[in-house]
């Protein structure tokens, strides 16, 4: 079980933190205080002169703290070569705005399929039903390393969500016999003014296995 680490954490990629503050710069002045401080806190614009918030003054407010996320189904059955899917799902959340969640998997029994052929590397696919992906900063899967990362935000006019629902699918093959764990190894979840949510993150379960052949036995007639 992990729990939520601070959302003042700005530590994305080089090459993704350009693409989006570039993004972001040019929207800026369409952008609310409020949304400008999720966008501070998901590392997505700059802070300004004043120093990044410390973990103390983001933390979440009380009676907010029975987010959990998940995958969805929690235990996945398929068979060694299907082509299947799950979907990170957020439950019981209250003004969610944006979120970054990473997970990893053994990638000696499985590989994430490319949703998006066209973009570079592999992909995954954000979903709309529930969390809108207004400005979606990150959605790579790695099958060398076994790194799933989605990381998105909405953008005004859209309004905080609350409930439960999916914000994303993955879809995947295995490659071998086997039950892996594959936990969340971050959970970050921030309201749009810029404050953290706290969450739980509960590790899904992948169990593949050999398909059966079936033989159907058909009595031998002979025609005279």
């Amino acid at each position: 079980m992990i729990i939520m680490r601070s959302m003042t954490i700005v530590a994305w990629h080089l090459s993704i933190g350009v693409t989006a503050r570039r993004w972001v710069g040019r929207q800026r002045s369409a952008i609310p205080a409020l949304l400008a401080s999720a966008l501070v806190a998901l590392g997505l614009l700059a802070a300004g002169p004043s120093p990044v918030q410390s973990a103390q003054t983001i933390a979440a407010a009380p009676g907010n703290d029975g987010a959990i996320v998940r995958c969805d189904p929690s235990t996945l059955n398929a068979s060694v070569g299907a082509t299947v899917s799950v979907t990170i799902f957020v439950q019981d959340v209250v003004d969610l705005y944006g979120l970054d969640v990473r997970l990893v998997f053994d990638p000696a029994y499985a590989q994430v399929v490319d949703s998006d052929p066209s973009a570079a590397g592999v992909q995954i696919q954000p979903l709309s039903g529930f969390l809108s992906p207004d400005f979606v900063v990150r959605r790579t899967a790695d099958n060398t390393t076994g790194l799933v990362r989605y990381a998105v935000t909405q953008v005004a006019p859209s309004q905080p969500v609350s409930g439960s629902g999916a914000v994303a699918r993955i879809y995947l093959r295995g490659t071998q016999p086997g039950a892996i764990t594959v936990p969340f190894t971050s959970v970050e979840l921030v309201r749009n003014n810029g404050t953290a949510i706290s969450a739980t993150a509960q590790a899904c379960t992948w169990q593949f296995s050999q398909s059966q052949l079936h033989y159907v036995h058909v009595p031998l007639v002979t025609v005279r």
